[in-house]
């Protein structure tokens, strides 16, 4: 059977793709490494233009050589004033203003039709707004650090998040429904960790916040000495529930060679095997399970770019 096939340029760029049945695509690249052309296996092309900052400014599509450019996409950026909440604590705030960059991005898709998508973010490149053909998607507020506070969806769904010491999240707030007094019901999802920043368990609620019964789906995380993780357990976080493991192992340089799932105890003897073979560079080859899966071999060249799959 024939297999893929990619060559690359001196620098790395990847230069052609050839697929199993020998469709060749090619790619050419301005002095910033950037694709300014792609040769499709038809003979068409997709052309894209940048600014003087390296930032996509237009993309074509081009039939042939010597046919017409017809343009797909535009783009452009501008700073714009904005208003905006910065929080202290999970429902705590103060209202700011600044000037951030907006990119409006027009997608073509007739003549008569756009696709006009606009992203607001600020100075330290966080997302405050994206909307599309002007209603707004989604937008996200941040606490004094710059870590997210809050995200709300197009319908005004909103996402709170809580973090400990670590700076790391440990408490996930999604809405779950409207109570009749209009007070939203949160599902809450926790997180632990330990002194390597590991999450060790997480733990959501799955029912109401407001119920009496409380059921929860948890995940715990087991790791080694060198942070590896080593055992996932899913379970309802009850004694006798049941429970999903699934176990990793390592070589002695910390590369994973097989994983066993499908167990429901760590002593279980059901379960499936996969393993991964590697080269004596570390790339994956090939990749089995007890199924009788075979992923087939990969092989590579110098710089550890995937060449072909046989």
């Amino acid at each position: 059977s024939h297999g893929s096939l990619t060559t690359y340029y001196p620098d790395g760029n990847k230069k052609s793709e050839t697929d199993a049945e020998g469709n060749i695509t090619s790619y050419v690249y301005d002095a910033y490494g950037q694709v300014i052309k792609k040769t499709n296996p038809d003979g068409t092309m997709n052309l894209t233009a940048y600014d003087g900052l390296q930032r996509e400014k237009a993309t074509y599509f081009l039939g042939s050589e010597n046919g017409t450019k017809q343009i797909l996409t535009k783009t452009s950026y501008e700073f714009a004033g904005y208003n905006f909440d910065i929080y202290s604590a999970l429902d705590t705030s103060a209202s700011h203003s600044c000037k951030g960059l907006k990119t409006t991005k027009t997608t073509y898709i007739t003549e008569n039709k756009q696709v006009i998508s606009e992203t607001l973010t600020d100075i330290k490149e966080h997302t405050i707004y994206e909307k599309t053909n002007g209603e707004t998607k989604r937008t996200s507020a941040y606490y004094a650090n710059g870590q997210l506070a809050r995200q709300t969806d197009a319908l005004g769904n909103i996402t709170k998040y809580e973090y400990g010491y670590l700076n790391k999240v440990t408490k996930t707030y999604t809405p779950f429904n409207t109570k009749s007094n209009g007070s939203v019901n949160y599902s809450v999802t926790e997180n632990q960790y330990d002194k390597n920043g590991n999450v060790t368990l997480a733990k959501q609620t799955v029912q109401k916040q407001d119920s009496d019964t409380v059921k929860y789906s948890v995940t715990e995380n087991q790791y080694n000495a060198q942070g590896l993780l080593t055992q996932v357990t899913l379970s309802d976080g009850t004694s006798n529930g049941e429970k999903n493991i699934t176990k990793y192992f390592y070589n002695n340089a910390g590369i994973q060679t097989k994983m066993y799932t499908g167990l429901n105890s760590t002593n279980d003897s059901d379960y499936m095997t996969t393993n991964y073979e590697y080269d004596a560079w570390g790339h994956l080859v090939r990749t089995t399970d007890s199924t009788g899966y075979n992923s087939g071999a990969t092989t590579y060249d110098l710089n550890g770019n995937a060449l072909t799959v046989t």
